[in-house]
């Protein structure tokens, strides 16, 4: 089926700024734009909705280019502008309405060919308009179901290059770590550190371990990383199921962020990031005493000050430089963060769902929805959620992908949520207190004696930096099996 016109302009402005994308994450020196213009015009680039070649001349790539920098948010303003008399139907004048709006009371069950058959018959003073015009104006009112085919095409560049700004290129990546975590029921669990590096200075935008790899916790971790250094512009990383999920690729393009991938089994396209893990563990974990318990807190508060007060401030043996000092000394093209509430709702996935028309429903993931009343007369709802919070939902404009309002599951869900809370807060009672009892002590960075070293990073980076350095994503992760 053929996308409407604004579908189609909201996919053209992600297209537009797909292709001049390079030009903000590395901006041109002076003299040197129509040098990068030609270069670029060169290229073929495929059609997002039709998979047709085609180019782009010089004097449109600068257009966009002028238009995008100057914009907090490119995408947007390089969609095609809509007319402003769109959904009025010049074409259908009033006797024209009229005579549907009383064929369809009359005759509700005829379908939209056997009305304008009978519509076509009648003595108008202006001549009849088209089939589809009339089929266009029954889909605007409601009248006729409309769904998509879902058919989806998509392209990827992937392409090596050495960035020459602070914030043009973010590597990301999981690592399994050789010391094992005990949460609260006594149980062994592999710590997994997810860490965030800045190619240009070598930075970790932010470092934590969790004991699963999954989209949610990727998501966590990055929205720390954003509100700590800002948006980047591109977001490089392996193949992982987490990198690849919905609810990620969306956020992403919520914040203008070119996501580029690893070849399979390639491991050395992401060398940043992998070399990052040889302190880890040479430094920070030897460090850590081998016959105490290590619990997920804990190994989560010493990697913060080893990192800002170890790794950020001794010269990287390949740039010559310290992270922290190349960071602040360079170029850069970060953006500022936003709120976490909207980081946070940038990170869902969209989808339509068939509105349950008797009470005025639609089901995600098996749990109910409420729709509002004004928008019971939809057949199909654009809606975006993610999966592993169904708390809430988003109800978004169909025509430029906007949030109109949010929903709330019903009861059922509700008390689900409830119990889940209790639950956990009854464990995390229980298993502290019996645990220690059964299975020995905790490491107690108070009382117990650490390396020197290790003492010394933890007073620095207390008095820099008073807060956590980090958000626990929730206890629920140290009682999975996975």
């Amino acid at each position: 089926m053929i996308k409407s016109k604004t579908s189609v302009a909201y996919e053209q402005g992600l297209f537009r700024y797909g292709i001049i994308s390079e030009l903000l994450s590395r901006p041109p020196d002076k003299g040197e734009l129509a040098t990068r213009l030609r270069e670029i015009a060169k290229k073929n680039y495929i059609h997002p909705w039709d998979n047709k070649s085609i180019n782009i001349s010089i004097r449109t790539l600068k257009r966009w280019y002028t238009a995008a920098k100057k914009n907090a948010r490119p995408s947007e303003i390089l969609q095609p502008k809509l007319r402003i008399d769109r959904g009025q139907y010049r074409s259908l004048a009033d006797e024209h309405k009229s005579c549907l709006a009383n064929f369809h009371l009359k005759y509700p069950s005829w379908s939209i060919q056997l009305m304008y058959d009978n519509f076509v018959l009648m003595p108008f003073k202006i001549n009849a308009p088209s089939y589809s015009t009339v089929l266009r104006y029954f889909h605007a009112l409601g009248f006729f179901s409309h769904t998509s085919n879902g058919k989806k095409k998509r392209t990827k560049e992937i392409r090596s290059f050495e960035v020459e700004y602070v914030g043009q290129l973010w590597h990301m990546d999981f690592h399994k770590g050789s010391r094992m975590i005990t949460n609260e029921k006594g149980e062994y669990k592999q710590a997994i550190c997810m860490a965030i590096i800045d190619d240009k200075s070598r930075l970790v935008c932010h470092a934590q371990w969790f004991v699963n790899e999954t989209a949610e916790v990727l998501v966590h971790g990055f929205i720390q990383a954003v509100q700590k250094r800002g948006i980047p512009r591109t977001f490089y990383s392996d193949n992982g199921s987490a990198m690849k999920a919905e609810e990620f690729k969306a956020g992403l393009i919520a914040l203008d962020i070119k996501q580029e991938t690893t070849l399979p089994y390639s491991p050395y396209m992401n060398g940043k990031q992998e070399s990052f893990w040889q302190p880890l563990e040479g430094r920070l974990i030897k460090m850590l005493p081998k016959y105490k318990r290590i619990s997920l807190d804990v190994l989560n508060t010493v990697t913060q000050a080893w990192v800002e007060q170890d790794y950020h401030v001794k010269v990287h043996s390949e740039i010559r430089e310290k992270p922290l000092d190349r960071f602040f000394n360079s170029k850069n093209v970060l953006r500022p963060s936003p709120s976490y509430d909207d980081l946070k709702r940038s990170f869902r996935m969209e989808i339509r769902r068939t509105l349950r028309k008797k009470d005025s429903t639609i089901t995600l993931d098996g749990v109910r929805f409420q729709i509002p009343q004004q928008y019971s007369h939809i057949d199909s709802i654009l809606l975006r959620y993610s999966r592993w919070d169904l708390g809430e939902a988003e109800i978004l404009c169909p025509d430029t992908h906007k949030s109109l309002c949010l929903i709330y599951p019903l009861n059922k869900l509700e008390n689900s949520n409830a119990l889940r809370k209790n639950t956990e807060s009854k464990v995390e009672q229980k298993n502290s207190s019996s645990f220690e009892e059964e299975n020995g002590e905790f490491l107690d960075l108070n009382t117990h004696q650490i390396p020197p070293l290790l003492a010394h990073l933890l007073r620095q980076h207390a008095l820099q930096y008073p807060l956590s350095g980090y958000i626990p994503l929730s206890k629920k992760e140290d009682n999975s099996d996975e």
